[in-house]
């Protein structure tokens, strides 16, 4: 476990590293596949490390979360996802922003009960100073 746990240190700070260096689409979807990463590990340092600081979430039922309310559900224990997927991610580029759409599917536990979630997700990345950053992100349910 102490191994699967200094492993994974090592992995999320590397792989965000290395998409803030690619370009374009390439950067946006490892930045994508790192922050499901982070929210499968509760890794709220790698999360929070790709989002802006004036960062705003919409969740599934309309709700407005601001960054730290955000990143405290990421370390959230009592919910445990199992595998987070995103399926037919679309990026499109606007020079220094990249609006992001995709399905998703979760499966895991929410307070000791199993979920399957589907859902749709936009998220709005920016370049600030070099690098990609999550400006926002709305989600919106499918199934819960």
């Amino acid at each position: 476990m102490q191994r699967m746990i200094a492993t994974l240190l090592l992995v999320f700070p590397l792989s965000i590293a290395v998409a803030q260096k690619t370009t374009g689409d390439s950067a946006i979807v490892g930045l994508e596949n790192a922050w499901n990463q982070a929210e499968l590990h509760h890794d709220v340092n790698a999360a929070s490390a790709m989002m802006a600081d004036s960062f705003l979430y919409v969740d599934g039922h309309g709700q407005l979360q601001s960054k730290a309310q955000y990143v405290a559900g990421i370390g959230d224990k009592s919910y445990r996802p199992e595998e987070i997927q995103n399926e037919d991610l679309k990026v499109v580029m606007y020079g220094d922003t990249a609006i992001v759409t995709s399905a998703y599917i979760a499966r895991g536990t929410d307070q000791g009960e199993r979920f399957e979630q589907r859902g749709r997700f936009v998220d709005v990345w920016i370049k600030l100073n070099g690098k990609w950053l999550c400006a926002s992100s709305q989600e919106t349910w499918i199934t819960q």
